[in-house]
């Protein structure tokens, strides 16, 4: 398990810290939502999915943006041009993805089955360098190649994440 999310993390990181290359492409993938993040609305455009399993877990990431969000897989680095990007890492012990709710999980805490850690990265305060969620819940539908997420996540200071996002996310290869 530590393997998988180590690995998602650091395309996470590669993601959100990478800038933009003359080889990329622009990804359109129909991805909407409205979300409500400390009180601003956020218009979800765009986002990314990626997958690995192995050895009977399963993990996936998601990133979900206010503005179009470029990726080059030869390097396997983005860039987002946006206001907001939001990162929800899933971790379940099976073979694949199963739809469900997945419980907010915190670095210090223990990982179980269907666990989440969720990222709110806002430009506006890049200081902050993105925050992570406390408590909640992601609840993840698949229907066909169509994923819906809907948002009930906490964060510290009495902030919150809610709201969806559906659509057909452009699958780019993590491994």
């Amino acid at each position: 398990m530590k393997k998988l999310l180590f690995t998602l993390s650091v395309f996470a990181l590669l993601l959100i810290t990478s800038c933009g290359k003359d080889d990329e492409v622009q990804v359109d993938i129909g991805v909407s939502g409205n979300l409500v993040f400390d009180g601003n609305e956020i218009v979800i455009t765009d986002g990314l999915y990626g997958e690995i399993s192995e050895g009977g877990e399963y993990a996936a990431t998601f990133f979900l943006s206010d503005a179009p969000i470029s990726f080059n897989a030869e390097t396997e680095q983005a860039n987002f041009q946006g206001d907001y990007l939001i990162n929800v890492i899933i971790y379940s012990q099976s073979e694949s993805f199963e739809s469900g709710n997945y419980n907010v999980a915190t670095l210090d805490g223990e990982v179980s089955d269907k666990s989440s850690f969720v990222v709110v990265a806002d430009v506006n305060n890049a200081s902050s360098g993105g925050v992570l969620a406390v408590d909640g819940t992601v609840n993840i539908q698949k229907s066909g190649d169509v994923f819906t997420l809907t948002f009930a996540i906490d964060f510290e200071g009495d902030t919150e994440l809610t709201g969806n996002a559906t659509g057909n996310f452009e699958v780019v290869d993590i491994q």
